[in-house]
């Protein structure tokens, strides 16, 4: 499932969404074992089963993820693979995903009319 989160697009068979392999997955999992998967995992899992092929939805997810790891308030809890904290993981995986999907052109515009302004203003104040 770890891996799935980071993947794009469509499956190696350019047909199967990356959701539908992490939904496969899941339904692969015995019940019994379910039960023990820890919050980050779960907030993980459910990232990964959703379809995130258009910006949108992928914005829309990676946020309600985002939301999903910071209601975890152990600091020890750690992701689907064992090993990465949930601190780590919102950190390094879905906020770069967020960053990415909910990201428009007007945060680059915006910066581009500040330098502009700072250059007039110095070019001014000579």
């Amino acid at each position: 499932m770890h891996c799935l989160v980071k993947a794009d697009g469509m499956g190696c068979s350019g047909t199967t969404k990356r959701s539908a392999v992490a939904t496969t997955l899941y339904g692969l999992i015995d019940d019994n074992c379910k039960t023990g998967l820890t919050g980050t995992c779960n907030c993980s899992i459910a990232y990964a089963k959703t379809d995130t092929t258009d910006k949108t939805n992928k914005c829309t997810a990676a946020k309600t993820a985002t939301t999903c790891l910071e209601a975890i308030k152990s600091t020890e809890e750690k992701a689907c693979d064992g090993s990465t904290l949930t601190k780590t993981y919102l950190n390094e995986t879905i906020t770069p995903i967020v960053t990415e999907a909910c990201s428009s052109g007007t945060v680059m515009l915006l910066s581009v009319w500040v330098a502009a302004a700072c250059v007039l203003s110095g070019m001014i104040q000579q």
